[in-house]
Order: structure tokens, then sequence, then C-alpha cells
């Protein structure tokens, strides 16, 4: 069987869609989680009915996503603290306003892509380009 063939046959046995993941946003937030959740929220940035922010539950996020309420809150400090997301509960149930401050994530990308730049204790330089922690390195 050809591996498209393959590919789709488990994409349609499996009933769900993949997320899309991107590495770089793992390596700005130094972490797997936080990237993932990123990732997800700029999946569904501008495609609600306010162009403003994305709205998800606890629980929507956790079937999207399958992260826990624990590393959802994580993942949300972590952005935060780097100045990109501010998150504001409404409603009943509450659902969670993720609004991103995408100026400020594009800048963070940007650093990234030009290399040797320093992001929440991650470098990524032409050899490693892989963000290793200052950890990894011999200082």
């Amino acid at each position: 069987m050809a591996k498209e063939n393959v590919n789709s046959l488990l994409l349609k046995s499996l009933g769900t869609k993949p997320i899309a993941f991107n590495p770089d946003l793992a390596r700005i937030a130094g972490s797997a989680t936080a990237g993932l959740l990123m990732s997800q929220l700029l999946y569904w940035w501008g495609k609600g009915h306010n162009k403003d922010y994305v709205y998800k539950t606890i629980e929507q996020f956790k079937e999207e996503t399958c992260l826990t309420r624990s590393e959802q809150q994580t993942a949300i400090k972590k952005w935060e603290k780097l100045n990109v997301l501010t998150v504001k509960a409404r409603g009943i149930p509450p659902k969670r306003r993720f609004y991103l401050n995408t100026d400020k994530l594009v800048q963070m990308l940007q650093e990234v892509a030009h290399n040797e730049k320093e992001i929440d204790g991650y470098v990524r330089t032409q050899n490693d380009g892989f963000g290793k922690s200052y950890a990894d390195y011999d200082m």
C-alpha cells in the first residue's frame, strides 16, 4: 500500500484531525507544552466572530490538545510572563478569552529566525539550531 494511502487510512480511522505544532514557539517559551498551546491558539486566531481574541474553555482545550488543566495553566503563565498572552474569563461556564500580543510574538519569532538570540533562557545559533538551554553550555 502506498504511503499516502496509509496516512489517509490512519487519519480516517483515528477520526480526529492532527494539530499543527511549531517548534519555534516551544523554543521561545522554553516548553513543548507552551508551544503546543500557542500553536493551537494561532490556529484559531481570527476564525471566531471576534477578531481580537480566541475563547476556549479548559475542556475545549483538553479535547483539542490533551493538555490537562494544570498543563494549560503552566503554559499560559509562560506566555503571560513573555508578554505575549493575556487571559480573561467571561461567561457561564467561564470561557477564557485569549488576547495575543501579535507584535511581540512576531518580534520573538524574528529573533529566533535571526539566530543567536536569547529568549527565556534559550539560545539558537547557526551551529546547533535546536535552542539548547544555558545548562547545556559550558560557561
